[in-house]
């Protein structure tokens, strides 16, 4: 079975959505120093910054504008909650940012 076989639909606290493309950010929290005078520089690692997601989400359909209330409804709950992605599976996250919603009139 490849990893196409394993994709699940998406969803974040049970409000069903489709995924345009995904990114994720993962590091470290690093202080660069500087010393007057001296060539160079020194780095101190503070640990792990916390793992970022952002996902271009849509909903179409006849009914899209409800699903569309459903889902910022959804991301402007406070607290964690469960996110599944097709291509990373089920996730605990938080929601850190506003959302940002673009209705676009397409064919179909």
């Amino acid at each position: 079975m490849g990893w196409r076989d394993r994709l699940e639909p998406a969803q974040f606290r049970g409000v069903s959505f489709y995924v345009d493309g995904t990114s994720a950010a993962k590091g470290r929290r690093v202080s660069v120093l500087r010393f007057a005078g001296r060539d160079g520089s020194a780095q101190q690692d503070h640990g792990r910054e916390p793992d970022e997601f952002e996902v271009q989400a849509f909903v179409v359909g006849d009914d899209y504008d409800v699903a569309r209330d459903e889902l910022e409804h959804a991301l402007a709950e406070p607290g964690p909650g469960a996110l599944t992605l097709p291509t990373r599976g089920d996730l605990w996250v938080r929601v850190t940012r506003g959302t940002l919603t673009t209705e676009h009139k397409d064919a179909g």
